[in-house]
C-alpha cells in the first residue's frame, strides 16, 4: 500500500503544437492539489491523462492504490475534479442535470 493518493511517472503526451514532456509528481494521501499556470502549460492535458480521458504516449499513473494505469469506476467515484468549462447543453436545468448525474454516480 502506497503513501500516495496519486503518483505520476514520466507522463508524456504529444500533439502537433504541444508536448507534455515527462511530467512526474506525487500527491501524498490526505492532500488537496490544484494546478495553476498559463494557458497552454499542460494543466488540462495532465488532468485528462490522470483521468484516462486521453491516451498517454508514455508514462504511468497510480491512483488510490490502483493498478498501474487502471482507473476503476469505484476510484472515479472518489475523485473530485473541477474543469474551467461547462460542456452541458444550455437547456439542461439544474434539476435535469441532477437526474443525469445521479444516474451515473452513486454519490
Amino acid at each position: 500500500m502506497s503513501n500516495y493518493a496519486l503518483k505520476l511517472t514520466n507522463i508524456t503526451k504529444k500533439y502537433d503544437d504541444f508536448i507534455l514532456d515527462n511530467v512526474s509528481f506525487n500527491v501524498p494521501k490526505g492532500n488537496i492539489v490544484g494546478l495553476i499556470g498559463e494557458n497552454g502549460a499542460g494543466k488540462s492535458t495532465t488532468l485528462n491523462s490522470i483521468l484516462d480521458i486521453i491516451e498517454r504516449d508514455s508514462g504511468d499513473v497510480f491512483i488510490l492504490d490502483s493498478e498501474k494505469n487502471k482507473i476503476s469506476n469505484d476510484i472515479r467515484e472518489k475523485i473530485g475534479v473541477v474543469f474551467d468549462g461547462n460542456n452541458f447543453p444550455e437547456d439542461l436545468t439544474p434539476q435535469k442535470l441532477n437526474n443525469v448525474l445521479k444516474a451515473i454516480y452513486s454519490n
